[in-house]
């Protein structure tokens, strides 16, 4: 837990100096950090519990990224869970190790399609039925190449599309 409140704490205290001995967290730090320090152990210890096998990450990406990334952490890794600790472009995660790669992979693929200057794309979860998922995203590359498939499941695919791509793609899964 010590180690957790330093990878979290760390870049916003930059004046204090942590580290960790024997599971113990010495702070040498302002009293205003010192009492920003226990707010953070307080809410970790009441969030996190006892889980020996999971961790704690910084993650740090573009507000974009994060956006639709959490659109599709519950469904996609349920086993991760987001420290609310409200830093601009970055997230604090707490997961077992397949979670953390997980949600790298998906990071990073979202990081692949966004840009700055793909602002107005978005992701959309959407219901296949009982439509192959391959036949379905061969579809979508011939008719609409700009819509991005981040991630497939039996029966649904989200998609990072624009407005409009969204649009064709409705139409074209509603079609089949």
């Amino acid at each position: 837990l010590a180690e957790s409140v330093i990878a979290i704490l760390e870049p916003e205290l930059v004046d204090a100096k942590l580290t960790t001995k024997e599971n113990t967290l010495i702070a040498w730090a302002t009293k205003q950090d010192h009492e920003a320090i226990q707010v953070s152990l307080d809410a970790l210890s009441e969030t996190l519990g006892e889980s020996p096998n999971k961790t704690v990450k910084v993650i740090e990406e573009l507000p974009a990224v994060l956006k639709m990334a959490e659109q599709m952490l519950a469904e996609l890794t349920p086993s991760v869970t987001l420290l609310d600790v409200s830093m601009e472009n970055r997230w604090v995660v707490w997961a077992d190790e397949e979670g953390h790669q997980h949600l790298e992979k998906i990071l990073n693929s979202l990081s692949e399609q966004l840009s700055a200057d793909q602002a107005d794309r978005s992701i959309k979860v959407y219901e296949i039925g009982q439509a192959s998922v391959v036949s379905v995203e061969t579809l979508l590359a011939q008719r609409i190449p700009g819509a991005v498939t981040l991630e497939a499941k039996a029966d649904r695919l989200f998609i990072v599309a624009s407005v409009d791509e969204h649009l064709e793609v409705k139409q074209l899964i509603d079609e089949l």
